[in-house]
């Protein structure tokens, strides 16, 4: 039996468990990220963490194929592991735990509810579109640099939602603009998303590319650059029927 015919394609089961991981990641707290509550003692930390790498060792095995989804898994898989350090370590836990916004602030209520009805209002497909054009290329990294940047900065990011703030296509030299006064001004977030928005109708080209990672890493996303630099360079699942 030849290699190939080995090769197991994700069921839909899987794509749905993944789905569902993925959203707690972009969440962007490592409480989240495990599902658990922020009481929750060392046992609890060890069992859930342990749950979700053996989970995870089954979709990262040789024989399994993920296509669009590697970039989902492997950004679960960070979290997971950059949770599990924190949540571990009594010292690092407590400033996570003091850096976190309390419920009790207004302000924060506010943005949890609106995150929460943005959520439920967007309908999120099961299975990704079977030939995604340059646009929708950008837009599914976008999800997995999303969801490792909330990670990276401890609280959520929300890049697909600031992508209406412009129509790239007909406003490229905008996009540009914007990603270099927030390289000037250091907001390096911002910068992010406008770098990512102008290479929407330019996907391969260099300047935007390493302007993008510079601007990853100076955000404290320097994890984030494997799935970006992958997809980047031209991986299969980004040109996937693309000729």
């Amino acid at each position: 039996m030849s290699r190939s015919s080995q090769i197991v394609a994700l069921s839909l089961r899987e794509r749905t468990e993944i789905d569902a991981v993925f959203s707690r990641v972009r969440r962007g707290g490592h409480y989240e990220v495990l599902s658990l509550a922020p009481d929750a003692d060392d046992q609890e930390i060890v069992q859930e963490s342990t749950r979700l790498r053996q989970w995870l060792d089954g979709l990262l095995d040789p024989e399994r194929l993920l296509g669009e989804y590697q970039p989902k898994v492997e950004a679960i898989a960070n979290a997971v592991q950059i949770a599990e350090r924190v949540l571990r370590n009594p010292r690092e836990r407590m400033r996570y735990d003091d850096s976190r916004p309390r419920s009790s602030d207004p302000s924060q209520r506010s943005v949890d509810a609106a995150a929460k009805a943005a959520a439920s209002a967007r309908p999120r497909p099961r299975t990704p579109p079977p030939r995604p054009g340059p646009e929708s290329q950008v837009r599914f990294l976008l999800t997995v640099l999303d969801a490792q940047l909330s990670v990276a900065l401890g609280r959520p990011v929300g890049l697909l939602d600031r992508v209406a703030e412009v129509d790239v296509i007909n406003e490229v030299g905008r996009a540009l603009i914007e990603a270099e006064n927030a390289e000037r001004e250091e907001r390096w977030v911002d910068a992010v998303v406008w770098w990512h928005l102008a290479g929407l109708t330019q996907p391969r080209d260099a300047k935007i590319l390493l302007k993008a990672a510079s601007a990853l890493r100076r955000a404290g996303a320097v994890t984030a650059y494997g799935p970006y630099a992958r997809v980047a360079t031209g991986d299969p699942w980004f040109d996937r029927g693309e000729g």
